[in-house]
């Protein structure tokens, strides 16, 4: 013989969902990653003791960069080291 427990099922509002719900872990799933991804940040940068990862060094008979190589080098190096998978080796500024 099998009893029935009589349960009390609250479902939340959800947007796109109205058979299941939305669960408050779900809710806060943006800011767990934010913080998941931050942890991940502060450890790499604990774990290089607060330095940069690296330096550019330019030397040139002809002295400073044109404009036109400037902003070539600085989109290069902002493609390069920007995102959420390049955390570890972010130029200094």
């Amino acid at each position: 013989m099998i009893r029935w427990r009589l349960g009390f099922h609250q479902k939340l509002f959800h947007p796109l969902n109205d058979h299941y719900g939305l669960s408050p872990i779900e809710a806060a799933a943006t800011a767990i990653d934010i913080h998941n991804l931050a942890s991940r940040w502060n450890k790499a940068l604990l774990d290089n003791s607060a330095r940069s990862s690296g330096a550019l060094v330019y030397t040139s008979r002809d002295g400073n960069l044109s404009t036109e190589q400037y902003d070539r080098l600085k989109a290069e190096l902002a493609s390069g080291f920007q995102g959420a998978g390049s955390f570890v080796c972010t130029p200094a500024a």
